[in-house]
């Protein structure tokens, strides 16, 4: 998953299902960018992070005519993923967005250990009940921010640590 935040949280409290055993690509990809002596502290977006290691331009097609179809339904009025059945268009586009998963997975995977591994997955860990550890939802600010949140990642001599 990419950045499983708001999706653990909204299993959560929509149907009462905890997320677990997620890898985070976001976090892997703060990882590689740390292990490349990178500024490692900003989190970058999905589209910023497949431009960089996965760029495909037929990938970008595909996404760009769906999104001239998602428009023209919305200036109708229409939720365009309630439309049934989806238009060819937009099946592509999904298809698209799931080959580009895999496709920043495969990038960023390359070239890491096991223990980057085992660090990326315990502190994907911490990065789904980010939300879900909270009694009421922070400010908009506090998490619509571009930083590593807070005890996500712990690192200590060059190394990532668990919090105990």
């Amino acid at each position: 998953m990419f950045d499983c935040r708001f999706v653990s949280d909204a299993l959560l409290h929509r149907h009462r299902l905890r997320l677990d055993g997620v890898l985070d690509l976001q976090l892997l990809e703060v990882v590689h960018r740390r292990k490349l002596k990178m500024n490692h502290e900003l989190l970058r977006d999905s589209e910023e992070c497949l431009q960089v290691y996965a760029n495909n331009p037929r990938k970008k097609f595909v996404k760009r005519m769906a999104i001239d179809e998602i428009q023209s339904l919305i200036s109708r009025g229409l939720n365009p993923w309630a439309v049934r059945p989806l238009s060819t268009k937009l099946i592509d586009k999904l298809k698209a967005d799931v080959d580009s998963i895999f496709s920043l997975y495969d990038a960023l995977k390359r070239q890491k250990s096991s223990d980057d591994m085992a660090l990326v997955m315990e502190s994907s860990k911490r990065y789904a009940n980010y939300f879900r550890s909270y009694n009421f939802y922070p400010k908009k600010e506090f998490y619509r921010n571009a930083y590593v949140p807070h005890n996500i990642l712990l690192w200590t001599k060059g190394k990532c640590t668990t919090l105990p």
